[in-house]
């Protein structure tokens, strides 16, 4: 038994090769089209990528140069001035006159601290405190003495002190 002689039309043929050959054109198109497109994009990463590094350099550089001088600078901090400041004067009845007298004799006691850098008088804050709460003061036929409430240690030395009847 014979097959069937089958007849294709010329045209058919023609349109389905057209296709084929276009679709074929149009995918090398695409990749040509997406690979340029890809090389572009791997050139911005690559050069953003690099800015990138560049950048962290530089902030490491500058921390680095900035820590260094906070450094230098806490180190040559030094104690300008000496504040006492008495909390409770007015619960035992002081005059004004003789709070700050009070507030003299401690400032007194502690001016050899003028002009020391700030972290060796940090250093000694319990020696600071025990020399202000051994302190004995006289004001008006009355002895007084001390109590450190709070220390503050920066270029001004801070002291908060509680005034107490002996």
């Amino acid at each position: 038994m014979r097959s069937p002689y089958v007849q294709f039309n010329a045209s058919w043929q023609r349109f389905f090769a057209g296709a084929a050959i276009g679709a074929i054109v149009s995918w090398l198109l695409f990749l040509h089209m997406y690979s340029i497109m890809q090389e572009k994009q791997i050139a911005t990463i690559r050069s953003q990528k690099q800015i990138i590094v560049d950048q962290k350099n530089k902030i490491d550089i500058w921390e680095k140069e900035s820590q260094s001088q906070n450094k230098e600078t806490i180190k040559k901090m030094k104690i300008h001035e000496i504040q006492v400041s008495i909390t409770n004067y007015r619960e035992l009845k002081l005059d004004l006159l003789s709070a700050m007298e009070a507030q003299e004799a401690i400032r007194k006691d502690l001016s050899s601290l003028l002009t020391k850098d700030v972290e060796s008088v940090y250093k000694s804050k319990y020696l600071i405190k025990k020399t202000i709460e051994n302190k004995q003061l006289i004001l008006n036929e009355k002895t007084y003495s001390f109590e450190v409430a709070e220390v503050l240690f920066y270029s001004t030395l801070h002291i908060e002190v509680i005034i107490k009847r002996v």
